[in-house]
């Protein structure tokens, strides 16, 4: 990647390109790699750190979608089990598999529900018992069998389960296990890729701290946040890829939309060895009683967990709120009934707004 003052000065001289993505988080990065292979010429510009949104303050999961089973997208899921698998084999230095544990409390619940659900009828989702989980497992391995890159899954007993997961609720009948994935630096993953088209063609320039406003029909005005200087760009295409910024995006634009709603997901950074003993090498995966489906597993040297799922109209007001805190601690006490997570366990916390 060129030196900032470099791509910037190279910027106010190009006047034109093909292509102009906003946002720098892993759709914008993806794009701009994508067209870079294919020789097209891009600008990619941020409004602020590339990563700097949901890309970076995420579960650090690389997941296949295994709940968007129920609610009959097969296609969502598929095309996510086969990007997961694309970043297994090729950025193995950043992404792992992740075994995954769902503790399960019956054999046959949502034998009712769940098709009801499936069928697009407007029922709440209830438990979902071991039947109903093994067979969206069945589907899930079904659909990687020809490009497979992890195991296949499995139900272990209950005295197995409490076995390799200590302090685990014992109210169940079995844990189902299967595989996905998790990134270990999801910044860097993102920034190689900008690097990669960079380094790919040569006309592609990528700059953050840039504003970027409507001038007229053909042309976009780009201001520099850290000098204040401005230049005009004529795009033939412009690529919003801002996330949950879209609509903010777009009326600077001088296109009022109403695309995308936001959600804040909270997470939080504990350190507390019981927990991360007890874990090992796998994520927990667990319903808590309002239904909600919520994760803990280790990241790096601590343990990551969520998290929450709450309407935001403005995405620069997220924040992680100590009632998201409580909420979330309580969760993991109803997965792991004797575990005291104290207050000064909780080492970082953190919200992402999903698009």
């Amino acid at each position: 990647m060129r030196k900032r003052p470099d791509a910037w000065s190279e910027l106010k001289q190009r006047k034109k390109c093909q292509v102009l993505i906003l946002g720098g988080g892993i759709n914008g990065a993806a794009v701009l790699r994508d067209l870079a292979y294919q020789g097209v010429d891009c600008v990619l510009l941020d409004k602020s750190d590339f990563v700097a949104g949901a890309s970076s303050q995420s579960s650090r999961m690389i997941h296949g979608g295994l709940r968007y089973l129920e609610n009959r997208e097969f296609k969502l899921v598929r095309e996510a089990v086969l990007e997961r698998n694309r970043l297994l084999l090729h950025a193995p230095h950043f992404v792992f598999p992740l075994k995954t544990s769902i503790p399960i409390d019956s054999w046959f619940a949502g034998l009712l529900k769940s098709p009801l659900v499936f069928l697009g009828l407007p029922v709440t989702p209830g438990g979902r018992g071991a039947f109903v989980v093994k067979m969206g497992l069945m589907f899930y391995d079904f659909i990687t069998r020809k490009q497979r890159r992890t195991p296949t899954h499995f139900l272990r007993s209950k005295k197995k389960a409490l076995e390799e997961i200590p302090g685990l609720r014992e109210n169940i009948v079995c844990t189902a296990n299967y595989w996905d994935a998790w990134v270990s630096q999801a910044e860097r993953l993102c920034v190689d890729m900008v690097k990669e088209a960079c380094a790919e063609h040569a006309e592609t320039i990528a700059l953050n701290y840039v504003g970027v406003e409507r001038e007229d029909e053909t042309t976009v005005k780009l201001t520099d946040r850290a000098s204040g200087e401005t230049t005009l760009l004529q795009p033939d295409v412009v690529v919003n890829a801002t996330g949950a910024w879209i609509d903010f995006t777009n009326s600077k634009l001088g296109v009022e939309s109403q695309f995308m709603g936001g959600t804040k997901g909270s997470h939080l950074v504990i350190d507390n060895k019981k927990l991360y003993d007890a874990l090992g090498d796998r994520m927990v995966y667990y319903e808590h009683s309002d239904g909600r489906v919520c994760i803990t597993f280790r990241f790096l040297d601590k343990v990551i967990m969520g998290s929450t799922d709450i309407k935001v109209e403005n995405p620069d007001d997220a924040e992680c709120e100590q009632s998201e805190v409580d909420y979330m601690i309580s969760t993991l006490k109803g997965a792991f009934p004797d575990l005291k997570i104290a207050p000064e366990d909780i080492v970082y916390q953190f919200c992402g707004v999903r698009p």
